[in-house]
């Protein structure tokens, strides 16, 4: 759009109302007032500025100002509470339309005759001679309009007034709009950190609550298990072979029962315990853990193949515990395989650091593949676990702000995919 330039002085100005506008922070009522009061020094003698309320479609005075006190006082009674409506008035078909109202010479009996009657006597004591109205105009529409008016001054306002009075309202829009986004961003800002706040303490109530759960039902399970053996080494020889079977069951149960308190509190860890993100040697630790798998399982034969210069950026303690799942789950579901194998691959892939889990075991019907990482959902009930170990290592890739997916099928082994963001390198200090 064309716009005639404006004189050296109007530049200056222009620069000056700009500066003003710059210093805009969260509350710009308070900028808008000292606004009104420059513009109305430089164009004389009255300036409003009021703002769009969409819900109630009308106009809100936001700044006025006058040089005459009584003038002021008269108009602040006036604009105190009030409100134009967009579908009337002169502001309001400026709104509508985006187009200033320029009138250079107004006629005030005529005007007089249009106006209600408190405004009727803002108009006996101060008329109107010559006024200008323009749009607030952002990029999404206007959002109120910026006006101007001499009741003193007799020299008419010009179309160079005009163009200058819009310019200075673009800058004006674009720093309201601005004030309304950082106010709206220190709104979330805030919102987010209470309830952050709120759940760090909920999680560290549910973590005391779990540790509290944990030994209160552990003593107890305990002293079961010393009663079972008690009972099975002192009066074992006076039981049939149906009640010793008993016992025993019943002692397995206990350990089963103690295995999986253990699992939820190591799930508990996962989700309290500080993340302390660096480059990892995922080869060395799949080395690690697959070694302690396999010493776990004397007899088993498992062919492991562990990529080489395996690296991921993540937490090594929660890295280590995934793999000890994901291994751990290969080694137990390639059990009825002579020629059983695991392969740890991976490597980086667009943004992530990835690191695949194959094994060649019994595999599982990709059907069921929602229910594989929530807690206690197992697809294999003649295989032992708790059904937290998956749960564990999709809450790790979330931790790490990534995902755990998994390919399978049944009789053909499964694969488990840990896909984490890499962070973007550091910038070095300047020299």
């Amino acid at each position: 759009m064309y716009r005639r330039p404006v004189s050296e002085t109007r530049a200056s100005d222009l620069a000056e109302l700009s500066r003003l506008l710059a210093e805009t922070g969260v509350d710009y009522a308070s900028v808008l007032r000292a606004l009104a009061a420059r513009v109305a020094a430089l164009l004389g003698d009255a300036c409003l500025v009021e703002l769009l309320d969409l819900e109630a479609s009308a106009l809100i005075p936001v700044a006025l100002h006058h040089p005459d006190p009584a003038a002021m006082e008269l108009a602040l009674g006036l604009a105190r509470g009030a409100q134009s409506l967009v579908s009337e008035g002169v502001t309001g078909g400026v709104v509508r339309t985006g187009r200033p109202a320029f009138y250079p010479s107004v006629d005030p009996a005529a005007l007089r005759a249009l106006l209600a009657a408190p405004v009727q006597a803002y108009m006996d004591r101060f008329p109107v001679r010559s006024a200008i109205s323009v749009p607030l105009r952002t990029r999404d529409g206007v959002i109120g309009a910026l006006s101007v008016w001499r009741d003193r001054t007799v020299a008419p306002y010009t179309g160079d007034d005009v163009e200058f009075l819009q310019r200075l309202a673009d800058h004006a829009a674009l720093a309201i709009t601005n004030a309304r986004l950082y106010r709206r961003l220190q709104q979330a800002h805030d919102a987010l950190a209470a309830r952050t706040e709120h759940l760090q303490a909920a999680l560290a109530e549910l973590e005391s609550f779990s540790y509290a759960v944990s030994h209160d039902l552990q003593v107890p399970l305990r002293g079961v298990r010393s009663l079972i053996e008690i009972v099975l080494e002192e009066h074992g020889a006076s039981l049939d072979d149906e009640g010793r079977d008993l016992l025993t069951r019943a002692a397995g149960a206990a350990d089963r029962m103690g295995a999986l308190i253990v699992a939820l509190l190591d799930l508990a860890r996962v989700s309290s315990a500080e993340l302390r993100r660096e480059p990892q040697d995922v080869s060395a630790l799949a080395a690690e853990v697959a070694a302690e798998v396999a010493a776990a399982s004397p007899g088993r034969r498992v062919r492991v193949h562990i990529q080489d210069g395996l690296v991921a950026d993540g937490d090594r303690d929660l890295l280590r515990v995934a793999l000890q799942n994901l291994v751990s789950n290969a080694f137990k579901f390639t059990g009825a395989r002579a020629d059983a194998a695991l392969r740890v691959t991976g490597g980086p892939e667009a943004g992530l650091d990835v690191i695949e889990v194959r094994d060649n075991g019994v595999g599982f019907d990709m059907d069921h593949v929602r229910r594989l990482f929530r807690p206690f959902q197992r697809l294999h009930a003649d295989y032992p676990g708790t059904g937290i170990g998956l749960a564990t290592v999709d809450r790790i890739a979330r931790r790490h702000g990534g995902r755990v997916t998994t390919t399978a099928a049944p009789g053909a082994g499964a694969c488990f995919r840990l896909e984490l963001p890499r962070r973007p390198a550091p910038v070095p200090d300047e020299v």
